[in-house]
């Protein structure tokens, strides 16, 4: 199924700023471990669509961080939606659209 653009995506995206979402736009440097509350392993899933694989790992591994990376943002809002109504604490999801950012573990 092929996904048209959000409309208003950023400022929808935006109301999950720092819960399930982490907004790269204004940042040059991710530090992963302040990003999530628990110190636990990090699994990284790139290209996440709508999340409903990264959404069920997380849902059964409590004790494993997600990060979940997509560049479609009608994907990526419906994904960031679907963990914030959850409220699981050990996922969140990017949008990267391939300018250069660092991350550090």
């Amino acid at each position: 199924m092929r996904y048209r653009k959000a409309k208003n995506y950023k400022e929808k995206l935006s109301v999950f700023e720092g819960k399930t979402y982490i907004d790269l736009s204004s940042i040059t440097k991710l530090d992963i471990k302040e990003a999530y509350t628990k110190n636990q392993p990090l699994m990284l899933e790139i290209g996440c669509g709508k999340g409903g694989f990264l959404l069920e790992l997380a849902r059964r591994n409590p004790e494993v961080n997600y990060l979940g990376i997509e560049k479609n943002d009608a994907l990526l809002l419906e994904a960031v939606t679907k963990a914030s109504e959850e409220n699981l604490d050990n996922i969140k999801l990017i949008k990267i659209t391939g300018k250069k950012k660092t991350v550090t573990a």
